[in-house]
């Protein structure tokens, strides 16, 4: 159910993203640590909101086909682009230096 909804979200046949309540639902009805696995839209958000569940029960997210979608983090030479430079930015945010 939770997959169909993201997915639902990410090809905008819905508006509003499901995730975070989902995730935080998820976690708590379950007492299990989430990670958010092949997404490839919306990146900020998504981590958003895995990294935003409660008792940090949000431990990271892995995108989709990094090599081969619509938003490669490479080019076709093999350099990285600007996709790959926004997890610079998004670690910065979410991730604890420890």
């Amino acid at each position: 159910m939770l997959q169909r909804l993201i997915f639902r979200w990410l090809t905008k046949k819905v508006n509003k993203l499901p995730t975070a309540d989902n995730l935080k639902d998820l976690s708590k009805r379950y007492q299990k640590d989430l990670v958010v696995v092949e997404y490839f839209a919306k990146k900020e958000d998504v981590n958003k909101a895995a990294f935003n569940i409660d008792g940090g029960r949000g431990k990271g997210t892995f995108i989709w086909e990094p090599l081969n979608t619509w938003e490669s983090i490479f080019d076709k030479d093999g350099r990285a682009n600007n996709y790959l430079m926004l997890y610079n930015h998004i670690s910065k945010q979410f991730l604890k230096k420890g």
